[in-house]
């Protein structure tokens, strides 16, 4: 069913990412966290690159809660499909933008999802060690794996 009607679900997405409010951010997520639990990689594929230059563009805004769920999302994507489809779409967005991203929005907000505790705290936690054990494009980056490994910026 999804299948056929991918892109109204995603249209959903964008309406409620495009509302004001905190409480809409939450449910895009959710929609967008429920396409992704049942897709395949191949169609997450197709659509992700569009999905996350919508995201990073309402990170600019710097709104914390929006940082956290983001964070959140971007941790179960990385868990749920590993960390190539993540790395891989943004580096097709922009080269240099996973180290950017960690380094900017996940690593300084970790601690945020520490804090809340529940699948915040361990969906970050999962997506950073499968970057980690899972991304030779990672391990080859020192300073990266330090930072990850110590909670801090790089």
């Amino acid at each position: 069913m999804v299948y056929t009607h991918l892109d109204q679900v995603l249209g959903v997405f964008d309406f409620l990412l495009k509302s004001k409010g905190t409480t809409s951010d939450q449910y895009a997520f959710e929609v967008l966290t429920g396409v992704i639990d049942i897709l395949e990689e191949a169609r997450v594929q197709e659509f992700l690159p569009q999905v996350m230059n919508m995201v990073l563009e309402k990170l600019q805004r710097k709104q914390p809660r929006f940082i956290r769920l983001s964070t959140l999302f971007m941790g179960t994507l990385i868990g749920k499909k590993g960390p190539f489809l993540f790395i891989n779409t943004l580096e097709s967005l922009q080269q240099g933008l996973v180290s950017s991203v960690l380094s900017n929005v996940w690593l300084p907000n970790v601690l945020m999802a520490a804090n809340a505790g529940g699948s915040e705290a361990k969906a970050c936690v999962v997506g950073l060690t499968r970057l980690i054990v899972d991304s030779v494009d990672i391990q080859e980056t020192p300073e990266l794996v330090g930072a990850i490994l110590s909670g801090a910026t790089v």
